[in-house]
């Protein structure tokens, strides 16, 4: 059976809630709790920087994704591009196994 991880968006927004919400006081308070450093928490939350249309594409993949489709660590360096070169980016994630068929911008 084919590893799955979290969707790193899901997780971003997840974590952004328990801060919003009070949960947690500070990054420094989740990273905590979550056994990670500050840095790591600052790398999840940082995807939400990502250009909503990017967002969106990743988020509705569901939580839950197939190992080595769209991970946090491919997604990290689409945080400084334009808008446009992080759509163009993302398309280029689509594993082989999928080209020909529905993109990540399909609806």
């Amino acid at each position: 059976m084919a590893k799955s991880r979290r969707n790193p968006i899901a997780l971003a927004r997840e974590w952004e809630a328990l801060l919003a919400n009070g949960t947690f006081a500070s990054r420094a308070d989740l990273a905590r709790e979550l056994g990670v450093s500050r840095a790591r928490v600052t790398q999840i939350l940082n995807l939400l920087n990502l250009t909503p249309l990017v967002l969106e594409a990743v988020a509705v993949l569901g939580d839950q994704l197939p190992s080595g489709l769209v991970s946090e660590h491919r997604l990290r360096p689409l945080t400084s591009l334009p808008r446009q070169e992080q759509i163009r980016a993302l398309e280029t994630f689509q594993p082989r196994s999928l080209r020909g068929r529905r993109s990540l911008f399909s609806s």
